[in-house]
């Protein structure tokens, strides 16, 4: 039969196992949740800033080049965006290239610590 000792000691262990589990699956859980972009994998947190990427620049340009003609070309730089108070993402850089048509074309491109936009060009930067 085993002591007092004994059974305090392996519920302890038990104890600290099941905390230690789930505190590792709560991890797992973030990290591919999309919540995250440590992974570097293109996630719902990039995709959220390309959205918003996009929205800014439209506003940007509906605000200062709301004359733009039918088959201009402009370029807006991310840095521009933010210094202008439309959008904040951190540790990326990007552009916008933009032709009227009878709409706005917007594509954005987006260079972070960990991603980059496919079609992205240092050309622009």
């Amino acid at each position: 039969m085993l002591s007092n000792k004994g059974s305090a000691k392996s519920s302890f262990i038990f104890t600290f196992l099941f905390i230690f589990i789930i505190c590792g699956l709560y991890c797992f859980f973030i990290l591919y949740s999309g919540k995250s972009n440590y992974l570097g994998n293109k996630g719902n947190y990039i995709n959220n800033y390309e959205e918003e990427f996009k929205i800014a620049t439209q506003k940007y340009v509906n605000d200062y080049y709301a004359d733009l003609g039918n088959g201009e070309k402009l370029l807006v730089k991310l840095s521009t965006l933010e210094n202008f108070n439309y959008i904040n993402i951190p540790d990326c850089e990007g552009y916008s290239i933009i032709i009227k048509e009878q709409n706005l074309n917007i594509n954005s491109y987006l260079k972070c610590s960990n991603y980059l936009t496919d079609g992205y060009s240092s050309e622009y930067e």
